[in-house]
């Protein structure tokens, strides 16, 4: 079949002008013939992008440039050369400008299918999920807790520049809309009863005023206090999400005497920490030294 033949075909199809025969052998030649189908899928996806009106544009200026090359009257055996030496057209239009059409066709399906490959390209780049990033909060709190207990006594800071970085993760947390969900490992242990025998924490009360995190309550241990008791801010993410680590204050309560030596006694115990907390649900933990066991176990709603 000829291309120009082939092409008036192919839109006859697409327009729905075949009879009831030509459209059942059409059909039978597209499920045998893989170019076919090919040139057919083409010429649909240029029918949809360009539409009716620019396909009818389009045969109407070539039939207008076709005008000014009208067809010699020489014999068949004698048809005149083109300027660039191709054959002229045997009726219609000549096959230079079926050509140009031709040419348009597979340029305007190169543009389309490039085009797609782009849309194709950026929405695989958009699904991607994003490189996760370090906790900022965390890796200060952590590296400061770290130097804090590398230096003595008299140099730990009863409160530790951790709080500043916890800005940027509790807007975090803030986000989330689980922030105010409950930990159940956290809640196990918020009871009357202290975790610890060895160091009983009663009466604790922990609070949060606008850049301000306070904890206040007794302690009462046989042992001695100087070892350090540390005041760690969790989100409801514990143990993951720590975004403040502070020494406390203890004084002695003096009138609660001994009834024996190395005898309990009776302290109060008391931070208090700069802090931004975005609304969410927060823990205090209370530590002591390097150990990572609760002593006291609280919680406090930021709203």
């Amino acid at each position: 079949m000829e291309k120009e033949q082939l092409y008036e075909t192919i839109e006859a199809y697409l327009e729905g002008e075949l009879t009831g025969e030509e459209l059942a052998a059409f059909e039978r030649e597209l499920t045998t013939d893989q170019s076919l189908a090919r040139e057919v899928a083409l010429h649909r996806s240029l029918q949809n992008q360009l539409g009716d009106q620019p396909k009818m544009a389009l045969r109407t200026t070539l039939d207008a440039i076709a005008k000014d090359f009208p067809e010699s009257d020489l014999d068949a055996g004698d048809q005149p050369q083109s300027p660039n030496g191709t054959g002229g057209s045997t009726g219609g239009l000549p096959f230079w400008m079926w050509g140009l059409a031709f040419f348009l066709v597979i340029g305007g399906g190169v543009t389309w299918y490039l085009l797609t490959m782009e849309d194709e390209t950026v929405s695989t780049l958009s699904t991607e999920d994003p490189p996760a990033e370090e906790d900022p909060a965390t890796t200060d709190a952590e590296t400061n807790t770290a130097l804090s207990e590398a230096g003595t006594e008299e140099e730990t800071p009863a409160e530790e520049p951790a709080a500043s970085a916890a800005t940027p993760a509790t807007q975090g947390a803030a986000a989330r809309p689980d922030a105010y969900g409950t930990n159940r490992e956290l809640e196990l242990l918020i009871s009357d009863e202290p975790p610890s025998r060895r160091y009983s924490f009663t009466e604790g009360d922990l609070t949060y005023n606008p850049g301000f995190i306070t904890f206040s309550g007794k302690l009462t241990t046989s042992r001695s206090v100087e070892e350090g008791f540390y005041l760690n801010l969790y989100s409801n993410q514990y143990p993951d999400n720590r975004l403040l680590r502070g020494k406390m204050t203890f004084s002695e309560v003096k009138e609660n005497v001994p009834q024996a030596f190395a005898g309990p006694k009776d302290y109060i115990a008391a931070y208090t920490g700069e802090t931004n907390l975005s609304p969410a649900l927060y823990y205090g933990v209370i530590t002591t030294g390097d150990s990572s066991i609760a002593l006291w176990v609280g919680k406090v709603r930021v709203e």
